[in-house]
């Protein structure tokens, strides 16, 4: 997972962005108030991507194996 966290980053802040483009530029046809916006959306789409990112990562590390129980006969 730690080799995947750059790239899951960047993908979450392109879709992001993406989105909002899509919403503020395509839909509001204002790609002008997109433009004037970046300066607020683009700081808190990296910090939403961010603690995804870090969540997912603290959360998805492997569990570590049960110890087998005492008197415990079977394969190893």
């Amino acid at each position: 997972m730690w080799k995947k966290a750059p790239l899951l980053f960047l993908v979450l802040l392109d879709e992001i962005e993406l989105l909002n483009f899509a919403a503020v530029g395509l839909l509001g046809h204002r790609v002008d108030a997109f433009v004037v916006l970046q300066d607020a959306v683009f700081p808190a789409a990296v910090w939403i991507s961010a603690v995804t990112v870090g969540a997912l990562l603290w959360w998805g590390h492997p569990q570590e194996q049960a110890q087998r129980p005492y008197g415990y006969i079977g394969p190893r």
